[in-house]
């Protein structure tokens, strides 16, 4: 991982770079924004390059060299000089004092920790996820400032990186607040957060505050089709869904949830026809239902509803420049020219209640047909 490999975020690269070459780098940084942007990534790229024994300036910017044994260390995550905070798992309770935080968790929960780091060194976008893990204890900190103080004396600068430190509990934050206040020698601090309100205010007044923006649609596309090899009309798809979030755009990528949009709009053409209908959508939407989660199926429903908007802007434009469903292109056309009357703002509130619902447990099969049951109203205009 390199300041180029990471995506898009210019404004906050330039941000850390210039803190870089001036020599005036923040004792405390906050990272915070959504969540799958880069974060994680764009915090281990400036411990590396401040560690890098042969950095590369070059006019305003400054890069680790991604040869040396600082770098190549700091790639797999191993370096000396960096230390990672994130939660685990509880584990199993005991009477053996220990300083060690992972003294109580099991073989299983060990080797997950491990499995999810080497994942994460491998792929910086990689949302990094324990099994029952919720908090940081105030253990972990403890056993970190320990570490600090046992390594006071090594070359290079020290790096203490708290993913999803909201996640701290009120003691571990208190905590932690003690290492704000006196920092070790050498050392620099990154909170990567996505709602920095759950921060204590203490601790928030003692960082360097870098809002990361999300990533827009074509940094994401681009990102998708270079990295993932998706072609370009999917991940155009995909980047509009995923909400400026990298990770969430590569989660996303991995199903093949835009064969259920299709189903979906299917469904639509089923719900408007004259005659019997009735039986044969129940059997489709118990087929989706069968076959697909309900994260599935609202992600399909998300992309449903951008198919809608593509058919009301081809309506009002008579344009394809602002189509994402270029692939339904021809069907997006027909279907806009036979129901230009139709309600396609309220059909996209139906479709956001419909999700909403979904998200509350309620019965999904009972949601979707209530959904194209109102659809179907709509097109022929009665209650």
């Amino acid at each position: 991982m390199s300041w180029d490999n990471i995506i898009g975020l210019e404004r906050e690269k330039s941000i850390l770079q210039r803190a870089i070459i001036s020599n005036r780098i923040a004792q405390s940084y906050l990272f915070y924004g959504n969540e799958g942007i880069g974060k994680k990534a764009m915090a281990l790229e400036f411990a590396k390059t401040i560690n890098c024994q042969n950095p590369i300036v070059k006019e305003n910017s400054i890069y680790a060299c991604g040869k040396c044994v600082s770098c190549m260390e700091m790639n797999n995550l191993s370096h000396p000089n960096l230390h990672l905070i994130y939660s685990i798992p509880a584990g199993k309770a005991s009477d053996a004092k220990s300083d060690n935080p992972y003294a109580k968790l099991d073989e299983k929960q060990i080797t997950e920790i491990q499995e999810e780091l080497k994942v994460f060194s491998e792929d910086k976008y990689h949302k990094f996820m324990i099994t029952g893990a919720h908090n940081i204890k105030i253990d972990q900190i403890r056993d970190v400032k320990r570490k600090i103080s046992h390594t006071s004396g090594a070359s290079g600068k020290s790096f203490i990186i708290i993913f999803n430190a909201e996640e701290m509990t009120r003691e571990a934050a208190n905590g932690f607040l003690k290492t704000l206040e006196e920092p070790a020698e050498n050392t620099h601090i990154i909170l990567v957060v996505q709602q920095r309100e759950m921060l204590l205010n203490t601790i928030l007044s003692r960082t360097q505050q870098i809002f990361f923006e999300d990533l827009t649609i074509d940094e994401i596309k681009n990102g998708l089709v270079s990295r993932c090899q998706i072609d370009e009309q999917k991940a155009k798809l995909i980047a509009v869904l995923s909400n400026g979030s990298f990770a969430s755009a590569k989660n996303y990528s991995r199903n093949e949830f835009t064969d259920l949009r299709l189903k979906l709009v299917d469904l639509l053409r089923t719900s408007v026809k004259k005659g019997a209908y009735k039986i044969v959508l129940l059997d489709k939407i118990n087929e989706i239902i069968k076959e697909n989660d309900s994260k599935q199926i609202i992600s399909a429903l998300l992309l449903f509803e951008l198919w809608l908007r593509d058919a009301y802007s081809y309506i009002k434009t008579n344009s394809e420049d602002k189509i994402i469903n270029l692939d339904q292109l021809d069907v997006i056309k027909k279907f806009s020219s036979y129901y230009k009357t139709f309600d396609y703002f309220k059909a996209i509130e139906l479709i956001e209640n419909s999700i909403i619902s979904i998200k509350k447990n309620v019965n999904i099969q009972l949601i979707l047909v209530n959904l194209y049951l109102n659809l179907r109203r709509l097109v022929y205009k009665f209650c």
